[in-house]
Protein backbone atom coordinates (compact mmCIF):
# COMPACT_ATOMS: atom_id res chain seq x y z
CA UNK A 1 0.00 0.00 0.00
CA UNK A 2 1.36 3.27 -1.12
CA UNK A 3 1.70 6.06 1.72
CA UNK A 4 -0.90 8.61 2.44
CA UNK A 5 -3.89 6.08 0.95
CA UNK A 6 -6.95 6.08 2.52
CA UNK A 7 -8.62 3.12 3.54
CA UNK A 8 -12.50 2.45 3.24
CA UNK A 9 -15.15 0.63 4.95
CA UNK A 10 -17.46 -1.73 2.46
CA UNK A 11 -20.63 0.37 2.61
CA UNK A 12 -19.73 3.22 4.63
CA UNK A 13 -18.13 6.43 3.45
CA UNK A 14 -15.82 8.50 5.92
CA UNK A 15 -16.30 12.40 6.02
CA UNK A 16 -12.60 12.77 7.60
CA UNK A 17 -13.13 16.02 6.48
CA UNK A 18 -15.83 17.02 9.43
CA UNK A 19 -15.53 14.00 11.91
CA UNK A 20 -12.81 12.39 14.00
CA UNK A 21 -13.22 8.64 13.94
CA UNK A 22 -12.52 5.83 16.66
CA UNK A 23 -13.12 2.65 17.55
CA UNK A 24 -14.70 1.74 21.07
CA UNK A 25 -14.85 -2.29 22.45
CA UNK A 26 -17.41 -3.51 24.08
CA UNK A 27 -16.91 -6.64 26.32
CA UNK A 28 -18.05 -8.04 29.11
CA UNK A 29 -14.64 -6.58 31.40
CA UNK A 30 -15.39 -3.16 29.97
CA UNK A 31 -18.66 -2.33 28.98
CA UNK A 32 -19.92 0.74 29.12
CA UNK A 33 -17.49 2.34 27.05
CA UNK A 34 -19.77 3.26 23.58
CA UNK A 35 -22.42 4.86 26.80
CA UNK A 36 -19.72 6.58 27.66
CA UNK A 37 -18.50 8.06 24.29
CA UNK A 38 -21.99 8.42 23.16
CA UNK A 39 -22.29 10.81 26.28
CA UNK A 40 -18.98 12.57 25.04
CA UNK A 41 -21.05 13.45 22.04
CA UNK A 42 -19.63 10.85 20.00
CA UNK A 43 -22.38 9.15 17.30
CA UNK A 44 -22.06 5.43 16.47
CA UNK A 45 -21.69 5.18 12.86
CA UNK A 46 -24.67 3.16 10.67
CA UNK A 47 -24.75 1.56 7.52
CA UNK A 48 -27.66 2.76 4.63
CA UNK A 49 -29.93 -0.18 6.47
CA UNK A 50 -29.77 1.12 9.72
CA UNK A 51 -27.51 -1.40 11.73
CA UNK A 52 -24.15 -0.47 13.40
CA UNK A 53 -21.18 -0.15 11.73
CA UNK A 54 -19.40 -3.02 13.65
CA UNK A 55 -16.35 -5.74 13.54
CA UNK A 56 -14.84 -8.26 16.09
CA UNK A 57 -11.90 -8.14 17.42
CA UNK A 58 -10.23 -10.67 20.62
CA UNK A 59 -13.85 -11.93 21.45
CA UNK A 60 -15.00 -7.81 21.51
CA UNK A 61 -17.20 -6.48 19.86
CA UNK A 62 -15.83 -2.90 18.29
CA UNK A 63 -18.04 -0.18 17.30
CA UNK A 64 -17.28 2.65 14.84
CA UNK A 65 -18.07 5.82 16.15
CA UNK A 66 -17.54 9.61 15.06
CA UNK A 67 -16.88 12.98 16.54
CA UNK A 68 -17.27 16.08 14.96
CA UNK A 69 -13.81 17.77 14.49
CA UNK A 70 -14.65 21.17 16.02
CA UNK A 71 -14.94 18.81 19.52
CA UNK A 72 -12.38 16.64 18.36
CA UNK A 73 -9.89 19.55 18.26
CA UNK A 74 -10.89 21.38 21.84
CA UNK A 75 -10.31 17.79 23.15
CA UNK A 76 -7.22 17.68 21.49
CA UNK A 77 -6.46 21.29 22.90
CA UNK A 78 -7.43 20.77 26.43
CA UNK A 79 -4.98 17.16 26.74
CA UNK A 80 -2.25 19.58 25.12
CA UNK A 81 -2.81 22.27 28.11
CA UNK A 82 -2.84 19.31 30.77
CA UNK A 83 -0.02 17.88 29.88
CA UNK A 84 2.03 21.20 29.18
CA UNK A 85 0.94 22.35 32.78
CA UNK A 86 2.00 19.04 34.20
CA UNK A 87 5.12 18.98 32.73
CA UNK A 88 5.32 22.50 34.12
CA UNK A 89 4.55 21.64 37.39
CA UNK A 90 6.77 18.60 37.60
CA UNK A 91 9.70 20.61 36.42
CA UNK A 92 9.69 23.44 39.14
CA UNK A 93 12.25 22.74 42.02
CA UNK A 94 11.06 22.34 45.46
CA UNK A 95 12.27 24.71 48.31
CA UNK A 96 16.12 23.03 48.98
CA UNK A 97 16.04 21.52 46.06
CA UNK A 98 18.78 22.49 42.74
CA UNK A 99 19.55 21.27 40.02
CA UNK A 100 23.30 21.44 38.03
CA UNK A 101 23.87 23.66 35.02
CA UNK A 102 26.21 21.82 31.88
CA UNK A 103 28.99 22.55 33.76
CA UNK A 104 28.01 20.48 37.01
CA UNK A 105 27.47 23.27 38.83
CA UNK A 106 24.22 23.99 41.80
CA UNK A 107 21.66 26.21 40.09
CA UNK A 108 18.33 26.59 42.56
CA UNK A 109 15.77 28.36 40.23
CA UNK A 110 16.42 26.52 37.40
CA UNK A 111 14.19 23.40 35.97
CA UNK A 112 14.10 19.81 37.26
CA UNK A 113 16.64 18.15 34.26
CA UNK A 114 14.58 14.24 33.79
CA UNK A 115 17.19 12.25 31.99
CA UNK A 116 15.21 9.28 30.89
CA UNK A 117 16.81 5.83 30.04
CA UNK A 118 15.26 3.30 28.14
CA UNK A 119 17.16 0.59 30.52
CA UNK A 120 18.65 -0.23 33.82
CA UNK A 121 22.76 -0.26 32.50
CA UNK A 122 24.19 2.96 32.91
CA UNK A 123 26.39 2.24 30.53
CA UNK A 124 24.53 2.09 27.86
Amino acid sequence: MSSGQKLSLRGYKLDEENYHYHWFSEQDARSGRVLDAENAFYEICTLADGSALTTSSGGATQYLMRLPKKYWREDMAASKAKREAMRRRDAQLKPGEYTVDRHGRPVEDGEVIVNRRTNDNPYA
